[in-house]
């Protein structure tokens, strides 16, 4: 049976907690904010933040 549509919603919402994932390693790991934002896909709101 091929995958349709709702298969790839599944692995966007993986997608997205892997990266929200990320983000909080990088704070638990003594990170800043700013750089979890960067580092978990959101992107940073003040530009020259080097994101």
């Amino acid at each position: 049976m091929p995958l349709g549509f709702e298969g790839w919603r599944g692995d966007e919402e993986r997608a997205a907690q892997g990266r929200r994932l990320l983000a909080l390693a990088e704070i638990y790991d003594g990170g800043s904010r700013t750089k979890a934002a960067c580092v978990g896909g959101s992107g940073c709101r003040r530009s020259g933040t080097g994101c």
